[in-house]
């Protein structure tokens, strides 16, 4: 079981005494995160409703956008499985910087995740998450959008490295409450655009709306209250 910690203070790193540090590292066959979403996800921590010791209120987030890694496959497993370089463990133990261990989370952007049945969104165990920057149809692939897709799963698969889970919550990474009620990315009611994949099959891939770059804040479940009491460890 992973313990909850105090958030992370190094007070010569920001004028408030809480920080999230993430190191991202992006496939050389996938896309990386571009400065506007990047400026859009530190914004949502900026406004975030939490005091500070210092008066403050906000969070600083910090994107280290660190380097283009090798990989072995496009498509990046979501549990640790035999081979070099084709789940989110591998990549961990390889490139994230090692002096770094206690400070930072640390994220993939990789082409494809995927489970034994199905591709996904992204992925988040213990501290790292992943999240997948292609989508395939039947007949092909597509970049997803950065704004609408890869940026609102990865301020998603953040929450759940924070410590946002659905033993915790029964409307996370569910359908149980309307937006309305719980007004989170974490909530898969959240305002979407449905992206038909396969004409047979009837799967879709929903696609955050670019107004959902949030965290709740009150409702029937307070994300950031949550969050404030400490979060996951790297």
């Amino acid at each position: 079981m992973v313990k909850p910690r105090p958030w992370v203070i190094i007070s010569n790193q920001s004028h408030r005494a809480r920080d999230v540090f993430i190191e991202v590292d992006w496939i050389e066959t996938s896309k990386s995160l571009p400065t506007h979403v990047r400026t859009k996800l530190m914004n949502v921590f900026d406004k975030a409703p939490v005091n500070n010791p210092d008066g403050s209120r906000g969070v600083d987030l910090h994107i280290d956008m660190d380097e283009e890694v090798p990989t072995n496959t496009d498509f990046l497993k979501t549990e640790n499985v035999n081979g070099s370089l084709n789940d989110i463990c591998d990549f961990r133990e390889r490139y994230f910087t090692s002096e770094r261990e206690d400070t930072h989370y640390y994220a993939l952007l990789t082409r494809f995740v995927e489970t034994d049945e199905e591709i996904l969104g992204g992925v988040a165990v213990s501290g790292v998450f992943s999240v997948s920057t292609y989508i395939r149809f039947d007949d092909g692939e597509q970049f997803l959008d950065a704004d609408k897709s890869i940026g609102t799963t990865f301020i998603h698969e953040l929450g759940h490295a924070l410590g946002l889970d659905p033993l915790d919550f029964g409307g996370i990474d569910s359908e149980n409450y309307s937006y309305g009620e719980y007004p989170s990315v974490m909530n898969y009611n959240s305002l979407n655009d449905r992206i038909k994949v396969g004409e047979t099959s009837g799967y879709y891939y929903y696609s955050y709306s670019s107004e959902t770059y949030r965290y709740s804040s009150g409702g029937v479940f307070d994300d950031w209250a949550h969050l404030a009491k400490g979060f996951e460890e790297p």
